[in-house]
């Protein structure tokens, strides 16, 4: 749900439904809930700093887990917003 509202252009709505998400989803999925939760942050205009945050520890645990193409696409995210 929180993707959706995301991508319906809401991502103030979308916040707290992905912060429920990266609670419940196991590790791996709660990896890519908190990216889209740093992406919703960000666009919100809420927890800037907080959104780049979990977009770099996201960044980290894609790096340790050898998921190079997933980490390459949120370093260029975070890139875009320093």
């Amino acid at each position: 749900m929180g993707l959706l509202q995301l991508a319906r252009g809401r991502p103030a709505a979308a916040v707290p439904l992905l912060e429920r998400a990266s609670r419940l989803a196991p590790e791996q999925a709660g990896t890519e809930v908190r990216f889209v939760l740093a992406q919703a942050l960000w666009e919100s205009k809420r927890e800037r700093p907080r959104a780049l945050e979990l977009a770099t520890r996201v960044h980290e645990e894609w790096c340790r887990r050898g998921h190079t193409s997933r980490a390459a696409e949120v370093s260029q995210w975070l890139e875009a917003r320093r």
